[in-house]
């Protein structure tokens, strides 16, 4: 089996070329890793360049600190600081807002695989170019259903349900 590409390499080279570019996952630990590979790319390479990731106060696990990133909580800070740097990371729910349309070169989506369609296209609409990262060979987005005894159970694929 060939080597597994760093997912941070693409994005870290995009910056390397003077490009704006976003990078999401579906957790932030993936994204913290791939910020990890872009710092490690930058240090070793003398790459400079301005980051932020955006986290969330209730969720110690979204900051990331780094020689180049930080981290903001508050969303009308993170747009402003946002206009001054080349690099932006969060979740589907930053880079679904309006305010992020079309303000990137390049989005990085790593764990593609793990992100819904509706996601990904809301993504999408912050950059101008997607870049969709992951294993073929990785599972299928995880969904989970709870269907309470009273409620009959409808076919998944199918089923087209209409209200008048």
């Amino acid at each position: 089996m060939p080597d597994k590409t760093r997912g941070g390499d693409p994005a870290a080279h995009l910056l390397d070329n003077g490009k704006r570019v976003g990078v999401a996952a579906q957790s932030h630990k993936a994204i913290h890793n791939l910020l990890n590979e872009i710092e490690k790319f930058a240090r070793e390479t003398g790459l400079g360049f301005g980051g932020l990731k955006k986290s969330s106060g209730d969720n110690p696990e979204s900051v990331y600190e780094g020689d180049f990133i930080t981290s903001e909580e508050q969303f009308s800070r993170f747009i402003e600081k946002a206009k001054s740097v080349e690099l932006l990371a969060g979740t589907a729910w930053l880079f679904s807002r309006y305010e992020l349309d079309r303000s990137l070169d390049h989005l990085v989506i790593d764990e593609a695989g793990q992100v819904s369609l509706a996601d990904a296209l809301a993504m999408a609409t912050s950059a101008r170019n997607l870049i969709l990262l992951g294993d073929p060979l990785q599972l299928a987005q995880v969904s989970q259903g709870l269907h309470p005894s009273r409620i009959p159970r409808l076919p998944a694929e199918g089923c087209l349900i209409s209200s008048v």
